[in-house]
């Protein structure tokens, strides 16, 4: 397999069906106009000994396209206890046993994917030049910290200055930690001009959508329901209480515009740092009694 992906330009054909990996597959670094597209039936999934950072690794790379395969994150086996990296750490170094990695590359975009039971995030992209997520399925994704509450994974994750993002039109369901995000340490350049939209979110333990130090994200027309579920996913240890739309660090330019959320066991919007924005026509509802954070010592723990 590793073979297929050592070319510097071109098409990569996956085969059809099951596939299983014991290592990541890597796009060589400084590769261009890249494309991998996936036959009937082509599934990617770890063997019980896989070792790596995420089943496809591209570094340093520009115009890549994946498109059109399924992955399956092998979690029963692979998943371990983890926390938070440290403040300064990028999660990309922290957490292994993604689904796919996207490092420093440029024009990057991924559609028609299905992810699904990965232990880390399904997609992680680290200072990325412009990159569009699209019509993609995350399912059944996220790991655990040592208490056994959701420490972030399962999700999408764009960190450290990625810039010209995009998610939309896809599918998160049963997600751990948080749905869609971004992220920077307190040491690296904001995420800037970003657009998530018209996705859907069904049963998310942290944050459906969380816009962390960045500049101009447009979140819109989303959808989600189920939000700080299952109770015993949540992290309340850290009072990582759940928010349907979240911001955390400085977030400016920014626009939250006609998103409709209902059943969240926890916040509607939260605006920390949030500064010259709009935020309007959005919607929460709470249909079923309200919904309870669960403490210490209640019996979801």
């Amino acid at each position: 397999m590793q073979r297929l992906f050592d070319v510097e330009t071109g098409t990569i054909k996956l085969p059809p069906g099951p596939l299983e990996l014991t290592r990541p597959l890597r796009i060589r670094p400084n590769a261009h106009d890249i494309e991998v597209v996936g036959s009937e039936g082509t599934l990617l999934r770890p063997s019980a000994d896989f070792n790596g950072r995420a089943l496809i690794l591209v570094q340093n790379a520009s115009r890549v396209k994946l498109r059109n395969f399924a992955i399956d994150g092998n979690r029963k086996v692979l998943e371990r206890a983890m926390d938070l990296p440290p403040d300064s750490s990028a999660f990309m170094m922290h957490f292994g046993n993604n689904g796919i990695l996207i490092d420093e590359c440029k024009e990057v975009e991924i559609s028609g994917l299905e992810i699904r039971e990965v232990a880390g995030f399904a997609i992680l992209g680290r200072a990325v030049k412009k990159i569009t997520v699209e019509k993609t399925k995350v399912e059944d994704s996220g790991g655990r910290n040592v208490a056994g509450h959701n420490n972030t994974t399962g999700g999408i994750l764009f960190e450290e200055g990625t810039d010209d993002f995009t998610v939309r039109n896809c599918e998160f369901r049963r997600v751990l930690g948080n749905g869609v995000w971004t992220h920077s340490t307190f040491l690296s350049p904001r995420n800037y001009t970003g657009l998530i939209e018209d996705n859907q979110f069904d049963v998310v333990g942290r944050d459906a959508i969380q816009v962390g130090h960045a500049n101009r994200v447009r979140v819109q027309n989303n959808r989600g329901r189920f939000i700080g579920y299952p109770f015993q996913v949540v992290d309340m240890a850290r009072m990582a209480i759940p928010v349907a739309v979240d911001t955390a660090g400085k977030v400016d330019e920014g626009v939250y515009t006609k998103n409709r959320f209902e059943e969240v066991n926890g916040k509607c919007f939260d605006l920390d740092g949030f500064h010259d924005g709009e935020v309007s026509e959005n919607q929460c509802i709470n249909r079923a009694p309200p919904a309870i954070i669960p403490t210490a010592n209640s019996r979801w723990w």
